[in-house]
């Protein structure tokens, strides 16, 4: 999204990093047969899903302040037509 102002870029930057990591350490954790899962590895995913939750969670107050980020939002959530129903 380059509508969003450069604050808002990075945090968004950092929410999607946190996302991609998070999910990617947990396919594998699960994906894992041949080794015992490690209690150890789980507390780090754990400790990732926090991490991804507080970044996204900074985007969106930030979005809630920022006039920039909040409208780019609302134009990349509308529809971009609306169709009639096909009754």
């Amino acid at each position: 999204m380059n509508d969003l102002c450069p604050i808002g870029r990075g945090l968004q930057d950092k929410a999607a990093a946190y996302d991609h990591v998070f999910k990617t350490r947990l396919l594998a954790f699960f994906s894992d047969t041949h080794n015992a899962r490690n209690e150890d590895e789980m507390l780090e995913i754990e400790r990732l899903g926090v991490y991804h939750r507080a970044a996204d969670e900074a985007f969106n107050r930030h979005q809630q302040l920022c006039e920039t980020c909040a409208k780019a939002m609302n134009t990349q959530a509308r529809p971009a037509a609306i169709l009639a129903p096909l009754d």
